[in-house]
């Protein structure tokens, strides 16, 4: 199983990108307002995936996430 972690709690649930992920995928929501830094060792250390709006992702913080593979900016661009 691949975890993707949505470190801003955004959103009130995640049911649109569960089901574009797929069961396979599991979606941990984090506290975090402003910073990365804010985020919990545990759920850092368990994202394979990162999902971020505003935030950002400075090396520092990257190294405290050893299984991430994928950083994802949402967001549709103009």
């Amino acid at each position: 199983m691949l975890t993707v972690l949505e470190p801003e709690g955004l959103y009130p649930d995640t049911d649109l990108e569960r089901q574009i992920l797929g069961p396979d995928v599991r979606i941990l929501q984090g506290p975090a307002k402003t910073s990365l830094a804010e985020v919990p060792d545990d759920l850092m250390a368990q994202a394979d995936g990162l999902m971020t709006l505003r935030m950002a992702v400075p090396a520092e913080q990257i190294a405290r996430m050893p299984k991430l593979r994928v950083v994802v900016r949402m967001g549709v661009g103009y």
